[in-house]
């Protein structure tokens, strides 16, 4: 880094820093080394991810964001103000381009600029209004049609199969217990032949005479 440059840096730098030459992994990533640095409060298309130009012809907007990052990576050296870690357990970041001369390029703020990132307004509204003058300048994505980059990942979500309905019971059956009462807990006859017919208990008339639990029953079911 400059003599020129680091003064400057160092009034906004009071994170921990990481430095040196970066590659872009996608439009939002960069490797550094063996750390990966997550570019804090912007999100940038999948890699895999199409979008439409204003002629309505798709093109990879994820591989376009990726090399408009690459890009910006090899005008200088990187020097980036960590914030914490994602999930991922990757670096998040804000990061400037050190370049010739002593001049310092924000990252993160040229990508939402040229139209090729969006503000991650589920963390951070830091960069809202770079997002809003990078769309009615139609800059980058903007000039064509695209899926935010957090609806495109939900939409890549599999489906969770259907949920199998259960087959309608009829009316008496569900009123059925699900296990065989004792005859000692059936209080009336028509209760027990409800159970016998109807439920198919057909233990509660254990002699077969048509009678069940006979302590409540003195006849034949109809």
């Amino acid at each position: 880094m400059g003599d020129a440059a680091r003064p400057l840096i160092a009034q906004v730098a009071q994170r921990q820093v990481i430095e040196g030459t970066g590659e872009a992994s996608d439009g939002d990533t960069i490797i550094v080394g063996n750390k990966k640095i997550r570019l804090v409060g912007i999100d940038a298309p999948e890699l895999a991810q199409v979008c439409k130009n204003k002629s309505g012809n798709e093109y990879p907007c994820g591989q376009k964001a990726k090399a408009a990052l690459q890009n910006l990576l090899s005008k200088g050296s990187l020097y980036c103000q960590t914030r914490g870690t994602d999930e991922f357990k990757r670096a998040l970041a804000e990061c400037w381009i050190l370049g010739k001369g002593g001049s310092i390029t924000n990252v993160n703020e040229v990508m939402v600029m040229a139209g090729m990132a969006f503000a991650f307004t589920k963390f951070s509204e830091e960069y809202t209004a770079l997002e809003a003058l990078a769309a009615k300048q139609k800059a980058g994505l903007w000039s064509g049609k695209f899926q935010f980059p957090w609806a495109y990942r939900e939409s890549q979500k599999p489906t969770p199969p259907p949920t199998a309905r259960p087959i309608p019971m009829p009316t008496s059956a569900a009123k059925c217990p699900p296990r065989r009462p004792y005859c000692k807990s059936i209080r009336s006859c028509e209760r027990a032949c409800f159970l016998l017919q109807d439920c198919g208990f057909g233990a509660l008339d254990g002699d077969n005479d048509g009678i069940p639990c006979e302590n409540v029953c003195r006849r034949r079911c109809r």
